[in-house]
């Protein structure tokens, strides 16, 4: 907490001596570089903002904002899927964080529900109410998180630096360049999750990563089972243009803010509440949020 502000900040906390932290050193500075970029351009409200960096001694201080709501995918594994409402919230601020970076020639590289923050804690998980925040806390809803494995767009990638094998786009895990495409992809696995309760190419969330991967080389998504009964049509055709597998079909941050779902009201979608749905490892959902 600053003692004059009274702010409350998240620090982590790298033990320079230490053999085992230095292996993560490459993954640090990428953070520091992507996060330090992003605070010179003037900052984005839905990315976790840089507050300092510093060496005391032989530690390394990384400060950062404060997500009190923590991760998606822990609210997600506790409270089921979302309605088509919320989840074009948390769609619409990624979108926008998405593309601020790819404007300035940056790429996240590992877009997924464990790197999406959420701002505040819920207060009533069946209508969707977030606790109002203290006049330190963000007015945006979700944080985009963990820029370890972020950076330029275009550039031959190592997959062992980024992300999660099963939020990889097929052209990454064909010819290993990152673009500004393979975020976009992994949103679509993301707002895919959240509408329905399970990854789009592991849907008992039991596969390994190599089946995982080849599926999603090879085979198309689907919306062929009962959590999709109630989405709109307009959500599945958004999500199908986000996990489309040529990267020049793709849909950009941009042209993904003006497709019809995401400018929907929530008037339209109204009603389209699902009731409790097993989530990514076949885990029991007490119920939705809304």
């Amino acid at each position: 907490m600053h003692e004059e502000s009274g702010e409350v900040a998240a620090v982590k906390i790298v033990a320079l001596e230490n053999p085992n932290e230095r292996r993560s050193f490459p993954s640090l500075e990428r953070e520091i570089s992507a996060l330090k970029l992003v605070k010179a351009l003037g900052g984005h409200n839905s990315i976790v903002d840089l507050r300092d960096v510093y060496v005391e001694g032989r530690k390394l201080f990384l400060v950062t904002e404060l997500a009190r709501g923590g991760e998606l995918f822990e609210h997600i594994v506790a409270y089921g899927s979302f309605s088509e409402s919320k989840a074009r919230d948390v769609a619409s601020e990624m979108a926008s964080a998405l593309s601020f970076l790819h404007r300035h020639g940056l790429v996240h590289k590992d877009v997924k529900p464990e790197n999406i923050l959420l701002s505040a804690r819920v207060v009533d998980h069946t209508s969707g109410v977030y606790r109002r925040g203290n006049r330190h806390e963000s007015t945006s809803l979700v944080k985009l998180a963990d820029f370890g494995s972020a950076g330029p767009a275009g550039m031959d990638t190592n997959l062992e630096d980024i992300g999660t094998a099963a939020y990889l786009p097929p052209e990454l895990l064909t010819t290993g360049v990152c673009t500004s495409a393979c975020d976009m992809w992994a949103l679509g696995c993301v707002l895919y999750i959240m509408l329905c309760g399970s990854h789009p190419f592991d849907l008992d969330g039991m596969s390994a990563d190599s089946v995982v991967e080849h599926r999603i080389k090879t085979e198309p998504i689907t919306f062929d089972f009962s959590a999709w009964g109630n989405v709109s049509p307009d959500a599945k055709d958004l999500i199908s243009k986000l996990l489309v597998k040529d990267p020049a079909l793709r849909l950009t941050a941009d042209q993904m803010l003006q497709h019809p779902w995401m400018n929907a009201t929530a008037e339209a979608t109204a009603g389209r509440l699902r009731g409790p749905l097993p989530l990514l490892a076949g885990q029991p959902i007490p119920m939705s949020i809304a």
